[in-house]
């Protein structure tokens, strides 16, 4: 497949089916430089959840996220020891953003 358009698969995929994107981010190495972005990203993400749904830990899970990308971006030596934290931490984001959309679907019924 061109690169350019394997770019834009893994683009399209992190927002359709994030899971996908990933096994293909693992499986070619020059996507490990773009994990570190995805968990800053994810971490702001869900940041923004947990604030408006007021769980701590939850809370407290999605900000750790961004300061170990940022480390992760300065010292991506440790990209590939890190890469099973990495994944974890996504499957998590996975289930805890499917956790989210079901309480914020329940929330929006009690509203109107």
């Amino acid at each position: 497949m061109d690169t350019k358009k394997k770019h834009a698969l893994v683009i399209i995929l992190l927002w359709l089916f994030a899971p996908a994107a990933w096994v293909l981010m693992v499986r070619d190495k020059r996507y490990w430089s773009w994990l570190p972005t995805l968990l800053i990203i994810n971490g702001i993400v869900f940041t923004l959840i947990a604030l408006y749904l007021n769980k701590f830990l939850f809370l407290l899970f999605a900000t750790l996220q961004i300061p170990y990308g940022l480390f992760l971006q300065k010292n991506s030596t440790y990209l590939k020891a890190n890469l099973a934290v990495i994944i974890v931490i996504f499957t998590l984001d996975l289930l805890f953003g499917l956790g989210t959309i079901s309480t914020l679907f329940d929330i929006s019924r009690l509203l109107y």
